[in-house]
């Protein structure tokens, strides 16, 4: 009865594009990044500083450790984004997690990208390597370093990437511009005064997030929300790379749907959702059987890593299985006879605290149960569908035998 995956999501299927691993390598090099680690190596302060002393001196190595003791944490980003080759050598010790954020966007195709925002892109060098991604777009870039940046697209004649002087907590400087595609990479899970938590320091997660912590970041992100949707576009995305665990998930897509944007269902990819970076795309349209509690079947996955269904051929099982969603919400249901063989077949999805189940039964004794996270709920009804065509052909596939 189980079903081949349908691979429904535009994330994965961007094949005809030039997928090179090592292309955002050279291009970076190409713009004056060079890499000041070796790959999978650890990053660590000595990096920084032989790097400065070679290209400055002593003078600027001295101030680059006085940053590093500040007690205010943000001084040593901005004494890096003072100058411009300060700059290279910032990313140039970051070289390899820049080119894996390069990498994660190469895979993301949506059409509808004519207008990109890239929120705290700092001096652009995400937004100079979109510009050569998806050549057809405007690109702006909306940061506290956008001098810089101006400075970086005026040296390699970068003309389509605009710089425009602001945060995430003040976009006034776009105005009422609304974008097709709004971006945010590493920058929710770095803002200053709303500190994400890896982890819930409750015993429940709902007690959590009716915390004073959990409350108030809710409301931080929800503002967020706010500003962001104000600025998509109807059929626009948004597009967040970050560090993902369960409590980040659930409080960033909780605050994220209070303001109309929902996960992007087909854009999206469970296979790479970690606490490595990775994206979640959102837009302003629900998904066609929205689960109850989305945010939290996000969260499933982001912790467990349960990037598929799981499919139980145990009659018994799977029936207990089923018996725990007793009283929760049916989001699809159907029954069919197959006249040929006198049997008559029920299948059900219901949604629950997060969680998807797909159960089959049959009246000559069969008993399945597919369960995941409840963003599979479009999936597993989909299976459904395509289950009932195979059945009603004659086809009773050799699981269903007993």
């Amino acid at each position: 009865m189980k079903s081949k995956k349908k691979n429904n999501n535009r994330y994965k299927n961007n094949q005809d594009k030039v997928l090179k691993i090592n292309y955002p390598r050279t291009f970076f090099r190409s713009i004056g990044i060079k890499p000041h680690v070796n790959a999978n190596e650890e990053v660590g302060q000595h990096h920084f500083e032989k790097a400065i002393l070679q290209k400055f001196g002593k003078g600027t190595l001295t101030l680059f450790q006085d940053a590093l003791d500040a007690p205010d944490s943000g001084k040593i980003f901005d004494l890096c984004h003072t100058k411009l080759d300060f700059v290279k050598i910032w990313y140039g010790v970051d070289f390899y997690r820049t080119c894996l954020i390069a990498n994660i966007l190469q895979k993301i195709d949506i059409i509808n990208n004519k207008s990109i925002l890239d929120i705290g892109g700092g001096p652009g060098q995400l937004a100079f390597f979109m510009s050569r991604l998806w050549p057809d777009s405007n690109i702006t870039v909306i940061d506290k370093y956008s001098h810089i940046g101006i400075e970086w697209a005026d040296e390699i004649n970068e003309t389509r990437v605009n710089f425009k002087n602001g945060q995430l907590s003040d976009l006034k400087a776009i105005g009422e511009c609304k974008y097709d595609q709004i971006i945010m990479s590493r920058v929710i899970g770095n803002l200053e005064g709303l500190s994400l938590p890896s982890y819930s320091n409750t015993f429940e997660t709902s007690k959590y997030l009716q915390s004073q912590e959990g409350i108030k970041i809710l409301s931080g992100l929800k503002k967020i929300g706010s500003a962001i949707a104000n600025h998509l576009t109807e059929d626009g995305h948004l597009i967040i790379i970050d560090s993902w665990s369960g409590i980040r998930a659930i409080l960033i897509a909780t605050a994220l749907e209070k303001n109309g944007l929902f996960v992007d269902i087909d854009h999206f990819d469970p296979a790479t959702i970690s606490i490595s970076y990775s994206p979640i795309i959102f837009s302003k349209t629900r998904p066609v059987k929205s689960p109850d509690n989305l945010p939290l079947g996000l969260a499933v996955i982001a912790d467990q890593k349960c990037d598929s269904p799981f499919w139980i051929n145990n009659g018994q099982i799977a029936e207990v299985l089923r018996s725990l969603f007793v009283g929760s919400r049916i989001v699809f249901e159907d029954t069919f006879s197959i006249k040929t063989q006198n049997i008559t077949f029920q299948q059900e999805v219901l949604e629950k605290n997060g969680l998807a189940i797909k159960y089959v039964s049959s009246s000559d004794g069969i008993r399945i149960a597919v369960i995941g996270s409840s963003v599979f709920i479009q999936f597993l009804i989909e299976t459904c569908e395509n289950d009932k065509q195979v059945l009603k052909s004659g086809m009773i596939p050799k699981k269903l035998n007993h």
